[in-house]
C-alpha cells in the first residue's frame, strides 16, 4: 500500500464485494443552488475484508479487519440525509481560482467493522453517520494569502460541515453474538461512542517526514455545537429505535491546532512526531441521561499545549506474558504461582510520550476549568463566566 525510505505498510488477502442500485451522474445544481456536476446514489451496500494489516522490517502483523455497509437515505434527527456528491471548480476562495470544491451529503444507514487478532474478533456493531458540507481540494504553499495561512502541501478543507455518528455497540466472537456495553473504551483513540458537530477547518499533507520520505501534517480543527458521548447505551436494543442515554459533553466547541506533526512508517511501526500542539475545548454543560436536556453538571474548559510529543504504534501485542508471578519462561511462570498465557503474534503496541510544555500564552496552556452555578439569559441559557469557577 505504502512505502516510505524502504519500510512498507501493507494491506494483504483483500477480497469484498458490493452491489449498486441508482447511480446517477448530471449535471445541474447542488442543494445550495450552485452549478455542478453531481453523483448521486440510490443504495449501495457491501463488504470489504484485509486478511492482514503488515508494517515494519519484520512484516508483522496487526490482525485483520473486516467492514460492511449499506449507503442509503434514511432520517436521522428529524431530517433526510441522501448520498450524493457534487463536484465544482474553485476550492478555498483564499487559495486562488483553481482547486476542487465537493458539496457533499452522506448517509450511512448501517455498518459493522470487525478487528480479529490471534482468532479473538470484537465488532463495533450498528454504526450510523450522516453529513452534509463543502470539502475543498488545493496544492498550497507556505504564507498567508488573503488572510488565511496556508502550508506547503495538499490541502483539505472543510467548510460547514454538519455530521454526526453514532454506535450501537459491541459485540465479541461472532455477529449474533449479544449486544453489549464497552463504546466507552474507544474514548482512547479519541471517538466517542456519539457524536453530533460542525466541522471547519483544514488539514494540509506535506511530502518528506522527520528524515527523507513520509508526510509532514499541519492542520488547523474547529468544531461548533458539538454533542458527544463519554458513555451511552444502545439506541436500538432489538425493540426499534430509542434515544440513547448516557454522559453527555453538549453545547461544545473545540479549536485545535497542529504545526509540523511528522508521520513515518519505519522497521518498528508507525512513528507520529509532533512538534507543537495547542487545543481548547470548551464544554457548556456536562449532561447525565438525555444528550438534549438532562441534568447538568456544569461547564467544563479543557485547554492542552505540547511540544515535541510522540507515538509508535507497533504490530504485535502482549505475545507470551506470566500473570500473577514473575519469569520469562512456562517453567519459571509456574514456579513463582504464576500463569502462563501465550496471547498470540498479532495485536497492537502503542509507546507514547506526551510532553505538556510551560505556558506561552492565553491559548497555548495546560489548563482545566469547572464552572457551576452560572447566571440564566433571557432564553433560559447559562452564561459562561457568571458562575463559580474552580480553576487548575
Amino acid at each position: 500500500l505504502y512505502h516510505d525510505d524502504g519500510h512498507a505498510l501493507a494491506l494483504r488477502d483483500i477480497t469484498g464485494s458490493y452491489r449498486i442500485q441508482d447511480l446517477r451522474l448530471d449535471v445541474g445544481e447542488d442543494w445550495r443552488g450552485r452549478p455542478a456536476v453531481g453523483l448521486t446514489l440510490g443504495r449501495m451496500e457491501g463488504e470489504f475484508e484485509v486478511g492482514a494489516i503488515e508494517i515494519g522490517g519484520a512484516g508483522k502483523s496487526f490482525g485483520a479487519f473486516n467492514l460492511s455497509f449499506l449507503l442509503e437515505d434514511q432520517v436521522f434527527g428529524g431530517r433526510n440525509y441522501t448520498n450524493a456528491l457534487y463536484l465544482q471548480g474553485g476550492g478555498h476562495v483564499d487559495a486562488g481560482a483553481q482547486g476542487l470544491r465537493l458539496a457533499a451529503q452522506w448517509s450511512l444507514r448501517l455498518s459493522d467493522l470487525s478487528y480479529t487478532e490471534d482468532g479473538n474478533r470484537v465488532i463495533i456493531s450498528g454504526l450510523q453517520s450522516w453529513g452534509q458540507g463543502d470539502i475543498t481540494v488545493n496544492v498550497t504553499r507556505d504564507g498567508v494569502q488573503g488572510g488565511t495561512r496556508f502550508y506547503d502541501g495538499l490541502r483539505i478543507g472543510f467548510e460547514g460541515l454538519e455530521a454526526g455518528y453514532r454506535i450501537n455497540g459491541m459485540r465479541v466472537g461472532s455477529d449474533d453474538a449479544p449486544l453489549q456495553g464497552g463504546t466507552e473504551l474507544l474514548l482512547a483513540l479519541g471517538i466517542y461512542p456519539a457524536y453530533d458537530f460542525t466541522l471547519d477547518g483544514h488539514m494540509t499533507l506535506g511530502a518528506g517526514g522527520a528524515s527523507g520520505e513520509g508526510l509532514t501534517i499541519n492542520s488547523d480543527i474547529h468544531i461548533r455545537d458539538g454533542r458527544a458521548a463519554v458513555i451511552a447505551a444502545p439506541y436500538d436494543e432489538g425493540n426499534g429505535e430509542q434515544p440513547q442515554k448516557g454522559l453527555w459533553l453538549t453545547d461544545m466547541t473545540y479549536d485545535g491546532h497542529v504545526r509540523n506533526m511528522t508521520l513515518d512508517v519505519t522497521d518498528e511501526g508507525l512513528a507520529l512526531a509532533t512538534e507543537e500542539s495547542w487545543s481548547t475545548m470548551d464544554i457548556g454543560n456536562v449532561r447525565i441521561g438525555n444528550g438534549v436536556d438532562g441534568e447538568s453538571l456544569g461547564r467544563l474548559k479543557i485547554q492542552r499545549f505540547e511540544q515535541g510529543s510522540t507515538t509508535l504504534i507497533k504490530p504485535g501485542g502482549a505475545g507470551n506474558v506470566c500473570v500473577g508471578g514473575a519469569g520469562a519462561s512456562a517453567s519459571a511462570c509456574s514456579a513463582s504461582g504464576g500463569e502462563w498465557e501465550m496471547r498470540g503474534e498479532e495485536g497492537v503496541t502503542i509507546e507514547m510520550k506526551n510532553i505538556l510544555a510551560r505556558a506561552q500564552s492565553s491559548e497555548k496552556r495546560n489548563s482545566l476549568l469547572w464552572e457551576t452555578n452560572r447566571t440564566v439569559d433571557g432564553q433560559g441559557r447559562a452564561v459562561n463566566g457568571s458562575g463559580t469557577r474552580l480553576v487548575l
